[in-house]
C-alpha cells in the first residue's frame, strides 16, 4: 500500500467529511460554497461579530503531499 487516501484531488474535501462526521452534534458546519470552498467553522457562529479565519492555501499545502 502507497497511501492512505483515494485521489490525491479530493483528499481535503474527504478529510473535512470525516472532521464534521466525528465532530458530532451539529457544533461545526461547512461554509456556503462546498465543494469548492472547503472552509469549517462553528455552526453556531455570529455574523454581527468578528471572525478569524486561519489555514493555508493549496500552495501551501503542496508540501504535504508525496
Amino acid at each position: 500500500m502507497k497511501h492512505f487516501f483515494n485521489r490525491k484531488d479530493t483528499i481535503v474535501t474527504e478529510a473535512l467529511d470525516g472532521f464534521l462526521t466525528t465532530a458530532g452534534s451539529g457544533a461545526l458546519a461547512r461554509l456556503d460554497g462546498y465543494p469548492e470552498i472547503k472552509v469549517v467553522l462553528r455552526a453556531d457562529w455570529d455574523k454581527t461579530k468578528v471572525a478569524v479565519v486561519s489555514g493555508a492555501d493549496e500552495a501551501g499545502m503542496r508540501g504535504l503531499m508525496p
